[in-house]
């Protein structure tokens, strides 16, 4: 007795004849017939009557019909189970992001991989954006939250949220005010983040617009220094507030929104152009784009109507510290596209 045994008589008594069962299951009376008896025989019992009408269960009969009914739900149950876990995404998925994102959105990219994808193994690292860029065009990385990327044949980008710029300042040495003029920043002690990072670069260039010229002291591109330094009151710094988001509403941090003009960039979720995704880096990708677009803690969102200053869009780059060269890599476009030719 086997799986295809029982399928042939379950299919006879629900057809109520072997004419009828031989038409639903395009299988020859006679091969039906002989399938029914060797059945009986190897059980010893009779299974079925056969009647001028058709056939009838005997009670032995319905006693297997009913067990068998049981027995080919498992059966199918299990093989889909098995077919389930081959087609299920799973493998090693590796994305690089700020350190802010990944602090605001990592238990929720925790929960949804353990319930939903529970074969996938996800590495995140949160290195500074110009390491995050240089490992990802290296492949080392398979994706990577960038922050205003220009529009680059090297790179498919989606758009995740929107990043407005603030004055960060420890909370007693600030003023009331909600907003501050751009002009006005340029006359405090200021740290910022080294020419790598895209969003000194729009600082810069928003900057130079305004004829003016930011000067720090200390120049990095760790979130760590720059947090103990304005933590410190020695300085304030221009940052995403999504960055120091969570330092606000403790009260430790204030944030004032630049104005005149207002800042906005595009945080955005970048892989190589051309990439032939795994099942399980689609459903990384996706996941991302999900939690990243609905997160309230996050500053912007996509639906955000804003009037900001377009800012440049700028490929992350690389200096060597002290001396300022940058490292020997393969020729590439050009890292700059114009200011303001496409809205952040």
């Amino acid at each position: 007795m086997d799986i295809k045994c029982l399928r042939y008589f379950i299919g006879i008594a629900d057809a109520g004849s072997i004419l009828r069962a031989s038409e639903r299951l395009h299988v020859a009376q006679p091969a039906l017939s002989v399938n029914l008896a060797n059945l009986e025989s190897e059980l010893g019992v009779k299974l079925m009557n056969r009647t001028h009408k058709g056939v009838q269960l005997t009670p032995d009969g319905l006693v297997l019909y009913q067990k068998a009914k049981d027995l080919l739900e498992q059966y199918q149950e299990t093989v889909n189970c098995l077919k389930e876990r081959v087609g299920r995404p799973s493998g090693k998925v590796s994305v690089g992001m700020p350190s802010s994102t990944s602090a605001l959105i990592g238990a929720d990219l925790y929960r949804r991989i353990r319930d939903e994808f529970p074969e996938i193994r996800l590495y995140i690292t949160d290195a500074g954006p110009a390491s995050i860029y240089e490992w990802l065009i290296d492949r080392r990385l398979d994706f990577a939250m960038l922050f205003s990327l220009p529009d680059d044949g090297e790179l498919d980008t989606v758009p995740l949220y929107y990043e407005e710029f603030c004055l960060v300042s420890r909370a007693d040495r600030t003023e009331g005010a909600d907003a501050i003029e751009f002009s006005n920043i340029f006359g405090r002690p200021l740290v910022v983040s080294s020419q790598t990072t895209c969003w000194r670069k729009v600082l810069d260039d928003v900057a130079e617009r305004a004829g003016q010229k930011i000067e720090s002291v200390v120049e990095t591109e760790s979130i760590n220094v720059i947090m103990s330094i304005v933590l410190s009151g020695e300085a304030s710094c221009v940052l995403p507030l999504s960055y120091v988001r969570n330092q606000v509403e403790r009260g430790s941090l204030t944030a004032q929104r630049l104005i005149n003009p207002e800042l906005r960039g595009m945080m955005s979720l970048a892989n190589l152009a051309g990439m032939e995704m795994t099942p399980a880096q689609h459903a990384v990708r996706q996941l991302i784009i999900d939690i990243a677009r609905s997160s309230q803690k996050l500053n912007g969102h996509l639906d955000m109507e804003a009037q900001a200053t377009p800012t440049l869009r700028a490929l992350p780059g690389r200096l060597m510290p002290a001396t300022g060269q940058r490292l020997a890599r393969r020729p590439r476009r050009s890292a700059f596209q114009a200011a303001g030719t496409a809205p952040c």
